[in-house]
């Protein structure tokens, strides 16, 4: 009898070991994908990835982290998380405590040490599916948090360590825990292996003083005219300095679209031609079923994501102020971009065919490619130097009511064109 006992114990103890073992697991780290110089604001998207073989559903989350208090404060934190399926986020607590030294292992920023701590709740759990799946391949975003700085442009680096007991000592045993949505209405948890913390050995992501020293421009899309009965729509793409006057130089400006919806007709610039040349069209693809939708964060378009890049050199570079100078006062346009759109976005009155370009950067182009658009300055007589994105204005339904053509092409004449 005692012998069955032990077998019965240490059956139960084989199973219980073997479903810990089975938990799934995780990695976690920062992506910076916005930086405001003017506002002294930074944002950071908290990303996830699946280390565990087969995709699997994200449940309810709570995230903990630890924060240098001395150079930053909190200003939101953000779901990325579709919210049919998720709530928004809840902060339960943001707070900064000084005097942390003999309980926070964390050296470097447990003088005034920063603690963040949120959740977000599935709110819908009865379709595992339909919930956001952490993939093998890529990290998915799953909130962004923006920090006020004290001063972008001083060489304090920022600093965030996922909390987990080897950064929080004996200050909390409040750690990041995250559970798996594995079968409707049933959650289970889920295992923690990487965090890639943010400190100043994340190199530009933690330390950019020196980007906030460069010149900057605000990027931006406008529709310029529409023409219902041959099916053509042209966007103006349109830059704007981030605060002082420069003068545009060489530029590669790269685009995600809506491959289902557009097709690139052409793309013609604006610039004038007695210092800059034409704009050069060095790609131009669409890309389906080639596992795009593990690498690119734009789940709205990237079942058949477009990706157009093309360049414009400034081919006289003697006298700056006599080339096309930026100015914060008001957008300057740069190119003009004519599409041939289907017949679905132009008869569309539901609002769900608008189309969508969207800028490449960090945040739109996640693991698909790292070819972002660039811009240069001509500074001084044949010299040029690098400039930063700041504000990045895609041209999406929720940016721009231009983008849905239904509306304005069942609301006047067939074959009428428009012109902004």
């Amino acid at each position: 009898m005692n012998y069955l006992k032990g077998f019965v114990v240490l059956y139960f103890l084989l199973w219980f070991n073997n479903d810990l073992m089975s938990q799934n697991q995780w990695n976690i780290q920062f992506n910076q994908s916005n930086i405001n110089c003017t506002a002294n604001q930074v944002c950071y998207q908290l990303e996830m990835q699946n280390v565990a073989g087969g995709n699997w559903t994200i449940g309810n989350q709570n995230y903990r982290l630890f924060y240098d208090g001395d150079v930053m404060t909190i200003n939101s934190v953000t779901s990325l998380l579709p919210d049919s399926i998720y709530s928004a986020t809840n902060i339960d607590q943001n707070t900064k405590s000084s005097g942390q030294e003999a309980a926070s292992p964390l050296d470097d920023i447990d003088d005034n040490l920063g603690f963040l701590d949120f959740s977000i709740t599935q709110t819908d759990q009865s379709n595992p599916s339909a919930g956001t799946q952490l993939a093998t391949a890529s990290f998915t975003p799953i909130a962004e948090i923006c920090v006020q700085v004290t001063d972008v442009t001083a060489n304090d680096c920022l600093t965030f360590y996922h909390s987990r007991p080897s950064t929080a000592g004996s200050f909390t045993s409040q750690y990041t825990v995250v559970s798996e949505n594995n079968l409707p209405s049933t959650t289970t948890p889920t295992e923690g292996i990487g965090y890639d913390d943010l400190t100043p050995a994340s190199g530009d992501a933690s330390c950019f003083d020196h980007v906030c020293e460069d010149n900057q421009w605000d990027e931006s899309f406008t529709q310029a005219s529409i023409d219902c009965a041959n099916q053509q729509v042209c966007y103006q793409l349109m830059l704007k300095s981030g605060e002082a006057d420069w003068t545009i130089s060489d530029q590669n400006y790269r685009i995600f679209y809506d491959g289902d919806l557009m097709t690139i007709q052409s793309v013609t610039s604006l610039l004038p031609n007695s210092f800059y040349g034409p704009a050069t069209i060095t790609q131009d693809i669409k890309i389906s079923g080639q596992g795009q939708e593990d690498f690119s964060p734009l789940d709205d378009i990237d079942d058949n994501l477009g990706f157009l890049d093309f360049f414009i050199i400034q081919t006289n570079k003697n006298t700056p102020t006599s080339s096309v100078i930026l100015t914060n006062s008001a957008y300057t346009p740069i190119v003009e971009i004519c599409i041939e759109v289907t017949t679905t976005a132009l008869n569309d009155l539901t609002g769900t065919q608008c189309l969508k370009m969207y800028h490449s950067r960090s945040a739109t182009a996640g693991n698909f490619t790292n070819q972002y658009t660039t811009i240069s300055e001509n500074d001084f007589s044949n010299s040029t130097t690098s400039t930063t994105g700041r504000n990045y204005l895609d041209l999406t339904p929720s940016n721009d009511p231009e983008a849905c053509l239904g509306p304005q092409c069942n609301c006047n004449a067939e074959g009428q064109t428009l012109s902004r």
